[in-house]
């Protein structure tokens, strides 16, 4: 084999690598995030949302989220970047009536939204399915 084709080869063999990665990097699990990413936040509990941070998983460090003013209950929503780091976040929510939740391991590299709704025993849920980002499970 002469020396330019062993070059061509090697420079295909480079770039698959490099494709392969970049794939495996996308594929759900919780590495660094690259760009801004987002978040719809829905408010379905009875009280106004006034703040809301992320962490990394089981950290301590939470970051807040830039909100434009309070979010109102009765499934208001809006739309908040999420800071820089890995995909998957602990989310920290805090209400004008002095309660706060943590939703642990939210994917959001997986995920665009986060409903806040208050159950029987009260807590957080994803966002329908069909409101999250296409293609994920």
């Amino acid at each position: 084999m002469d020396v330019s084709r062993l070059i061509a080869v090697l420079r295909h063999v480079t770039a698959a690598v490099a494709l392969s990665t970049s794939f495996a990097a996308c594929a759900g699990s919780p590495v660094a995030q690259t760009g801004t990413r987002h978040l719809r936040v829905v408010n379905a509990t009875y009280e106004d949302l006034i703040a809301m941070s992320f962490a990394p998983v089981d950290g301590t460090e939470f970051h807040a989220a830039a909100m434009s003013g309070p979010l109102a209950g009765g499934r208001a929503s809006m739309v908040v970047d999420v800071p820089a780091g890995a995909c998957l976040r602990d989310v920290r929510v805090a209400f004008k009536d002095g309660r706060s939740w943590v939703y642990p391991k939210l994917d959001v590299c997986r995920s665009d939204g986060l409903q806040l709704a208050t159950g029987p025993s009260g807590g957080v849920a994803l966002l329908p399915e069909h409101m999250q980002v296409a293609g994920t499970p």
